[in-house]
């Protein structure tokens, strides 16, 4: 029998990285994890057998991270064999080991097989205005705009459905330093983690960027996409 693990949600650009590396720091084990990257100076802590295992599994629907499927993925045997192999192979995952899970910004896009096989899963979530995404991704991989809030409205119609019926807590990570130290305090004391004895350090309002105004009007769906996930924190 395993440890319940911790599943992070979340669209790339969204604070994802940092919500896992302040768990981490808060007693979290995510095994072996990208500690830096050129576009995340401290990593963004994910684990690249989960990372190419989403990325197998989109390919085989006809989707991939920026092309999101239509309709549920359906998870070869292969490839549910390696996700079972992957959670059994953690280094965290037995009930003797502390807290442990992993973070990927393509699970929300494959969360059906990865719940199929950790059904008690806790889940976290975070999320960013949707204008800052999509300049980040057109800072980072050259979107347009639109394409970039399309994205976003997908990634995050999937993290409200996730969070449906649940009590899954979800944080922003446009909020001021300080409501975010204590919204991460109060995670950590609701997953049973411990905050570290000198604070969070992973957090750095200098690494957050493309934070300029955001006057901008944003399309109808868009906007109720974000207005829910507001009123859901």
């Amino acid at each position: 029998m395993t440890a319940t693990p911790i599943v992070i949600l979340g669209m790339h650009r969204s604070g994802t990285s940092c919500l896992a590396g302040s768990l981490q720091e808060a007693g979290l084990n995510l095994g072996r994890v990208d500690l830096k990257r050129r576009t995340n100076l401290k990593g963004n802590r994910e684990n690249a057998q989960i990372m190419e295992l989403n990325n197998a599994v989109l390919e085989a629907n006809g989707a991939a991270w920026d092309s999101p499927p239509a309709a549920p993925c359906l998870w070869s045997p292969e490839h549910a064999a390696q996700r079972d192999s992957l959670i059994a192979d953690h280094p965290a995952s037995r009930a003797w080991q502390r807290a442990w899970g992993f973070k990927d910004p393509r699970t929300l896009l494959v969360l059906e097989g990865w719940l199929e096989a950790l059904p008690g899963a806790r889940r976290v979530g975070t999320f960013r205005h949707p204008l800052r995404v999509a300049r980040s991704l057109q800072e980072r991989n050259g979107f347009d705009i639109d394409r970039g809030l399309a994205l976003w409205m997908d990634y995050n119609r999937r993290l409200l459905r996730a969070t449906a019926g649940d009590e899954m807590p979800l944080i922003c990570f446009d909020w001021p330093p300080e409501q975010y130290d204590a919204a991460l305090r109060a995670l950590v004391a609701q997953l049973g983690l411990r905050v570290p004895a000198a604070g969070f350090s992973f957090f750095e309002t200098a690494l957050r960027r493309n934070v300029d105004d955001l006057g901008a009007d944003l399309p109808a769906g868009v906007q109720a996409v974000y207005q829910e996930l507001l009123a859901r924190t």
